[in-house]
């Protein structure tokens, strides 16, 4: 479904990403695993467009995306849910989730509605504060919205970057459970985090980054068992 190839990226002057090879198939999920500030995001940015100062390919479904704008990729089906959540805080929580289909027809009219119960099912607190201004939800809900909004994009590929950061265990776990089910009903995922424990639960293999390269590689059941993973990500 996804995949980048020998991408570099810049930002200003200063090289931030060096020569990115991964690929995510169909209905997998994927995790991007690094410490902060070792290019995660940048590298999420980057395949949603939102960097021009890159060099590389990125391919969606085998067709050429690299230069493609954010708005764009939405519209060829993949959806970015970013650090930090950046949900519309004047705007209710209904208003939000609506702005994220922005990019589908008008004949999809009926389609979006359905989508909107489906997230609505995923996140019934979503359900609950319908009317409330996102900038008055809790940190765990807000997270909640952003990916939620990401979903009413319908995208075949959904990217997320840090869903657990600044949240509560118990919240970050409900959300993980909630990716898992993404994951069972198909939808593919590229996972950017730095929770290892709780990405190596839904994630089928991870890329590992560390000062904007791939270092390691693999599936998951064998990277929980390598020693220096253990004592890196894990606190073994």
């Amino acid at each position: 479904m996804l995949k980048v190839q020998n991408v570099s990226v810049w930002r200003d002057t200063a090289q931030i990403l060096f020569d990115i090879d991964l690929h995510v198939d169909k209905g997998e999920i994927v995790c991007l695993l690094g410490p902060n500030g070792a290019g995660k995001s940048t590298m999420m940015n980057a395949i949603i467009g939102r960097l021009s100062q890159k060099t590389g390919t990125i391919l969606l479904e085998e067709k050429p995306i690299t230069h493609l704008r954010a708005d764009q990729l939405v519209r060829h089906g993949m959806a970015l849910s970013p650090e930090g959540r950046q949900v519309f805080a004047p705007l209710s929580v209904y208003e939000n989730l609506t702005l994220g289909a922005y990019a589908r027809p008008r004949s999809e009219r009926h389609a979006v509605k359905k989508d909107l119960e489906w997230v609505f099912e995923l996140f019934p607190k979503l359900k609950e504060r319908e009317q409330q201004q996102a900038g008055t939800l809790s940190g765990g809900e807000q997270q909640m919205l952003a990916i939620g909004r990401a979903l009413m994009s319908h995208p075949r590929v959904l990217l997320l970057d840090e869903p657990s950061l600044g949240l509560a265990p118990k919240i970050v776990s409900e959300i993980f459970d909630t990716l898992q089910q993404l994951g069972q009903q198909g939808i593919t995922i590229l996972l950017a985090e730095q929770n290892a424990r709780m990405a190596f639960k839904v994630a089928q293999r991870a890329y590992i980054l560390s000062e904007g390269k791939i270092i390691t590689t693999g599936r998951t059941e064998d990277l929980v068992q390598d020693p220096s993973v253990q004592q890196a990500y894990l606190g073994v």
